[in-house]
């Protein structure tokens, strides 16, 4: 079914991701924020309170609550637990270490508790204490990805460079990640003041794997060197690439104020920060944020006011759909940072789903208006108003992002999948069926625009076969979705197999009980196969969630339904009606 306007998001596994880095009710509480003011009347309440806070990832105040209900009584091993681990998850490490400290006692292979207490060494400087500490140590699961890199760091820092090396050759056999193992070493020889060592370790990792965050530090060395040529050079092949970057121009500009370039990573302490952030953002492009938010924090916690890591954590919170605590950490990104672009990009979709289309309308237009060059914030301002039903605002929005940076978007399928879906739904559809199928050729399996093309096609009664043929593909990729099994089984209606739509049009129903056109689709098929009553109960589904559907005028349809029932079903021309469930003569009962 068509009319879903889903989000897509990629999702991989740790090392893919790793590689590419390279009372007041509890919904009260979680649209409110921090509940202040709401006091526990007893240790019980506190604790409930807390458990219903940090079960809505609102960290913050499940840790003032919990630590409310610990210190009435502060031997239980639940509430130190409990209060440990939302403590950090809400970068409030100081208050976690002690906790972490009685955690061990009792259970001394508490692998958080372990890292927080190492974490903590680190940050205070014994770095020998903390190599040490980790002898101790058994990681295992996400911390097998990062924690190798810990040791590097502080094997390097303590003068003993072989073992270091010896660690990450270990780390990228045992993990496949030979690209994170090299961009580290780079890393520490770079800190270490070995530049020959670093650039040619750099120049190794850019072989197997050029990322934003290489080419930022090989950039760096690049001028610290004196070889400016060469950063332009790189900054530029990078944009190349990568159209819709900031990254180049920020560097470039800095060049041509005549500002030097940092060293992206000045002590061990930044270098381990640096293994977390990745961790961190591993887990987010996973589609794992509760577990990314601990390695975020404790990454913030050694490096803090890191931008690209507090962008980061607006990301996290945001997946967690805690808006207002995604606002707060993008607008700590500093104005003077790479970062800042996009978390003023990112602040605005928050400010949306806050239900402040306005403001965020308002924000995207000051960018829009700063930046003419640029495309990113026009599509922002489309997506808003795609979103708000405008459909004809969000053409205009995306024309004039594609007219200000074509090459942006030369190759980037959602756009026009974002523009052909605003384009359909603004009755646009010679220009619609254009942007889809050019979507479709830079995306052949991306089953939601499959099935968003068939749908339109079928609807239309144009391209049938082909429209079949591509939401059985979506299917084969997406069985489960309800929109696309309801596409199916609208074919198999549209085109007269009534059993079959019936079999299936139940199936989304399943899937989907409450959505509208899915109801109402199951509806039509009951009728026209006779069974009357069932086909009122799904309209009258329908009809009662039609306010929550974008579908034109649906609710008149289902209506007029209910009132006289479906005398014209929107059959295609010359189909052939095949069933088993109508009159004996095989042929649908389209009468009141």
């Amino acid at each position: 079914m068509g009319r879903d306007v889903t989000r897509w998001i990629g999702v991989g596994a740790v090392a893919i991701a790793l590689m590419v880095f390279a009372g007041q009710t509890a919904a009260s509480a979680q649209s409110a924020g921090r509940p202040d003011g709401v006091t526990p009347t007893t240790p019980s309440a506190a604790y409930l309170m807390g458990r219903i806070a940090s079960f809505h990832s609102d960290y913050d105040s499940a840790a003032d609550f919990l630590v409310a209900a610990l210190d009435n009584d502060p031997d239980r091993p639940l509430l130190i637990d409990s209060a440990f681990d939302v403590l950090v998850r809400a970068g409030r490490l100081d208050e976690a270490l002690p906790l972490a400290e009685r955690i061990l006692v009792r259970r001394p292979n508490n692998q958080l508790a372990q890292t927080v207490v190492l974490i903590n060494r680190i940050g205070e400087g014994d770095l020998e204490g903390a190599l040490a500490e980790m002898d101790a140590i058994e990681f295992d699961g996400i911390e097998i990805f990062v924690m190798p890199l810990v040791r590097a760091w502080l094997e390097a820092s303590t003068q003993d460079m072989e073992a270091a090396n010896q660690t990450l050759d270990a780390y990228a056999e045992e993990t496949g990640l030979g690209s994170i193992a090299v961009f580290h070493r780079a890393l520490i020889l770079d800190a270490a003041g070995d530049t020959e060592a670093a650039l040619a370790a750099y120049r190794e990792a850019e072989d197997l794997a050029r990322s934003g965050r290489l080419v930022i530090a090989l950039g760096s060395l690049y001028e610290r060197l004196g070889r400016t040529a060469e950063a332009e050079q790189l900054y530029a092949d990078y944009e190349a690439d990568n159209p819709s970057t900031v990254l180049s121009e920020f560097e470039l500009d800095r060049i041509a104020r005549g500002e030097p370039a940092p060293a992206m990573v000045a002590t061990p302490q930044d270098g381990i920060a640096e293994a977390l952030y990745q961790t961190a953002l591993a887990l987010t492009i996973e589609g794992a944020p509760q577990y990314a938010l601990i390695y975020a924090q404790l990454s913030q916690f050694l490096r803090p006011g890191f931008a690209p890591g507090s962008l980061l954590l607006g990301d996290i919170f945001a997946a967690l759909e805690q808006d207002r605590l995604a606002l707060a950490y993008y607008q700590q990104v500093p104005d003077d940072s790479l970062a800042w672009w996009q978390a003023q990009l990112k602040a605005a979709r928050v400010l949306q789903s806050l239900g402040r289309s306005a403001d965020a309308v308002a924000a995207l237009t000051d960018l829009a208006a700063a930046r003419q060059d640029r495309g990113d914030a026009m599509i922002a301002i489309g997506d808003v108003m795609r979103e708000e039903q405008r459909y004809a605002d969000a053409v205009h929005a995306y024309d004039e992002a594609y007219e200000r940076a074509p090459d942006a978007v030369a190759d980037d399928w959602s756009f026009f999948y974002r523009r052909g879906i605003a384009l359909e739904r603004a009755q646009i559809w010679d220009r619609a069926e254009s942007d889809l199928q050019h979507a479709l050729e830079l995306n052949p399996d991306h089953a939601h625009l499959l099935n968003y093309l068939g749908y339109s096609w079928i609807d239309r009664g144009e391209n049938v076969e082909e429209a079949e043929r591509l939401i059985r593909r979506a299917v084969e990729l997406l069985p489960d979705d309800g929109y696309i099994v309801d596409s199916l089984g609208w074919v198999y209606f549209r085109t007269g197999r009534l059993d079959d739509a019936v079999q299936w049009l139940e199936r989304a129903v399943e899937l989907l009980p409450d959505d509208a056109v899915i109801n109402d689709h199951l509806g039509d098929a009951y009728w026209v196969v006779g069974r009357r009553a069932e086909a009122r109960f799904q309209w009258r589904r329908a009809l009662n969630a039609s306010d929550t559907s974008d579908e034109p005028g649906l609710a008149e349809r289902i209506e007029d339904k209910l009132r006289d029932g479906l005398h014209n079903p929107p059959f295609l021309d010359g189909v052939a009606i095949e069933t088993n469930a109508a009159n004996d003569a095989g042929v649908p009962n389209t009468t009141h």
